[in-house]
């Protein structure tokens, strides 16, 4: 089968976000079932975000017209519009070159829109506008919506819709007005050969992990907040954050100077550091140094972070929401906290680096579930299956469409 996968996070050296590392584990489990796959991809991004700095003092009112300004501009719909254009050009390239049976792109942003309808095409849930604008507590600007929309089209257009959770798929179908049954739920691949148990040095100081965007959905907040309490109880442990800066901290400010800012009011700055996007050999070597991985999302659907540290045989301690607690059964190959309260959160960090048993317990248990449910070559298999239908369901639309 010829598969072309659509993925402008895709990048060779790191994963930019989740959808950039699913297709590369995709893609190499595909290419094991030796299927011929192109993975198009975008202009390599930038390591970290510089958040825009406004003019004036923080509360002032320029200020605010600033921030104001930021969301009715059309910067996000315009890049959309012409990235979209430019995709189709390209798969029309590629059909004309090779041919393609079947076409896979994500919802994010809509990449997939201007891409002709005559190719099978599947469109897989990540994480659709509306759900990130729910839960970062940000308003949807105009320029937000217009690419709400393009997603939607997407989604509806698709022969068939795939997601990695069930969660995701009952928020979508709510929102969108699809039946349930046209959603079929494919859990994403880990690479479970570069991802596996290292365990630290006994000597290093007991390091707690947190890999993701700062911003509000992630619940950075969260863990920075827990902090303090953890090291009343646990005075060696130190923290890491790696992943790239947000604008959402106080007044559109840099979420990680506001993470700072009240970490050094607590005095406990020193215990922790932030690390902006890391290449892929520099988070394979973080999760290998970690102890306990944090996981404190408002909402995620499958994060990468957890799948990661699990595949690495790490304990996490996750937000009992979305496909978090789809992954992590509680007490059994991980620990479940409500999300948005640090002092449970504390409890539980604290109880893991306490207790090696238990840890490592989980973190064993962590590393069977994603052998069992999550693997390269299991998801593969799955997802050639899943192409076959759409392939069929677009033969049935076109044949209808000819009488």
């Amino acid at each position: 089968m010829r598969i072309c996968l659509c993925a402008r996070e895709h990048a060779p050296e790191m994963d930019v976000g989740g959808i950039g590392a699913y297709s590369r584990y995709l893609a190499k489990g595909l290419q094991q079932l030796n299927h011929e796959v192109t993975i198009l991809a975008g202009d390599p991004p930038p390591l970290d975000i510089q958040p825009p700095v406004p003019v004036g003092d923080a509360n002032s009112k320029k200020v605010s017209y600033f921030l104001q300004l930021q969301r009715l501009s059309p910067r996000r719909a315009a890049s959309a519009l012409v990235q979209g254009a430019r995709l189709a050009r390209r798969v029309r390239q590629l059909q004309l070159q090779r041919g393609i049976d079947v076409l896979e792109g994500p919802e994010w942003d809509a990449e997939t829109f201007a891409i002709t309808r005559s190719i099978p095409r599947v469109i897989k849930l990540h994480t659709p506008s509306f759900v990130a604008a729910r839960f970062d507590k940000l308003p949807m600007s105009i320029s937000g919506l217009i690419v709400e929309h393009l997603e939607r089209r997407c989604v509806e257009r698709a022969d068939l819709i795939t997601c990695p959770s069930y969660s995701l798929a009952r928020l979508v179908a709510a929102h969108y007005g699809l039946p349930p049954e046209r959603i079929r739920v494919v859990r994403n691949p880990v690479d479970t050969e570069l991802f596996r148990p290292v365990n630290p040095a006994a000597d290093d100081p007991p390091m707690v992990l947190f890999v993701g965007r700062l911003n509000e959905r992630k619940g950075a907040h969260v863990l920075a907040r827990a902090i303090p309490e953890i090291l009343k109880g646990c005075p060696s442990a130190t923290f890491v954050f790696a992943g790239p800066d947000a604008t959402d901290g106080t007044n559109g400010t840099s979420r990680r100077k506001s993470l700072q800012t009240f970490l050094a009011d607590h005095g406990v700055a020193a215990h922790v550091r932030f690390l902006p996007r890391q290449d892929r050999a520099a988070i394979v070597s973080l999760y290998r140094a970690s102890r306990v991985c944090v996981v404190p999302s408002f909402y995620d659907n499958l994060p990468y972070s957890c799948l990661e540290a699990m595949a690495s045989g790490k304990a996490v301690v996750g937000s009992a929401v979305g496909g978090i607690a789809e992954m992590l059964s509680d007490k059994v190959n991980g620990l479940l906290v409500p999300a948005g309260q640090p002092e449970p959160l504390a409890e539980a960090v604290m109880r893991l680096l306490r207790d090696r048993g238990l840890r490592e317990e989980l973190g064993t248990e962590a590393r069977g579930t994603v052998m069992a449910n999550y693997s390269i070559a299991s998801v593969a298999a799955e997802t050639v299956e899943a192409y076959r239908t759409a392939q069929d369901r677009s033969r049935a639309a076109l044949n209808a469409s000819r009488r």
